[in-house]
């Protein structure tokens, strides 16, 4: 794994000047803080912590190099919190990563990163393509987790699964920032629920999460719902039945995202 742990060095590197650069772009666009409005008082951040790395000093290193922090960044320019909100990077003795309510903490597990790269790797023998497969899925289970962390934050009603309005929340924050990137993050996150679809244990029916089958459908459908001319590629993928409501249901989840968080959304991210 040695060649693909460079490749995620380099891709962490590269993606920390993109999100740099869209950050900026929401500097730019308002010289002050976001108020979002004047309704919401912004007296929190999110803020990046790091934790244990345990037998995991590898991720932990890679993790350094500055992605989570401009994730961070970019959500404080987005969003007016009312007090802080940790993103802790750890070992947790399993692969997972979660929202910790009344700590206020979203903790995200080094077992996670290699679990990602070893379920890539069993697809891809391109080391730069597991590198980046695995840096968009682990930013689209951050943006997850942070889907919990405002729900929480601002107490907003979530009317169904609250797993798949954090899912929704990832998607929502992705095309706010560039529709693009939010494309490549998010087929690459389905390529994960896809694959992890197709292991033994998969059919948990009890389970507060939709199937992975499930999330690589919707996934792939508000990708294609926000924008159906530049991602015709993905009908092919689509039953007619569900791609024909596509963009409505896009559509439907970027106005309610908006509606929700309104209070506490930037001017900028509103448009």
């Amino acid at each position: 794994m040695g060649s693909t742990l460079k490749w995620l060095v380099v891709l962490f590197i590269l993606f920390l000047c993109a999100f740099t650069f869209f950050a900026l772009i929401g500097v730019l666009v308002s010289e002050e803080p976001p108020l979002a409005g004047g309704e919401v008082e912004d007296r929190g951040d999110f803020i990046v912590v790091y934790g244990d790395a345990g037998a995991y000093e590898k991720y932990e290193e890679m993790a350094k190099l500055g992605l989570f922090e401009v994730v961070a960044n970019v959500s404080n320019q987005m969003l007016a919190l009312p007090y802080d909100v940790r993103i802790e990077l750890s070992s947790c003795g399993e692969v997972n990563a979660f929202y910790v309510p009344y700590q206020k903490t979203m903790l995200i597990c080094y077992e996670l990163f290699d679990s990602l790269i070893n379920t890539f790797a069993q697809s891809n023998d391109d080391p730069r393509t597991v590198a980046r497969m695995t840096v968009h899925t682990m930013l689209f289970i951050t943006l997850h987790e942070m889907g919990h962390a405002v729900i929480d934050v601002y107490q907003l009603p979530v009317v169904g699964r609250e797993e798949d309005a954090a899912d929704q929340f990832g998607a929502f924050w992705l095309t706010r920032i560039d529709k693009e990137l939010a494309a490549e993050v998010l087929l690459d996150t389905a390529q994960w629920f896809y694959l992890e679809s197709e292991t033994p244990d998969e059919m948990v029916f009890w389970d507060e999460h939709s199937l992975n089958a499930q999330r690589f459908y919707n996934i792939v459908c508000w990708t294609y719902g926000s924008d159906p001319q530049a991602f015709r590629d993905l009908e092919e993928i689509l039953p007619q039945e569900r791609r024909e409501r596509c963009p409505e249901e896009f559509d439907t989840l970027d106005r309610s995202w908006r509606q929700l968080l309104g209070p506490a959304l930037s001017e900028w991210a509103r448009s």
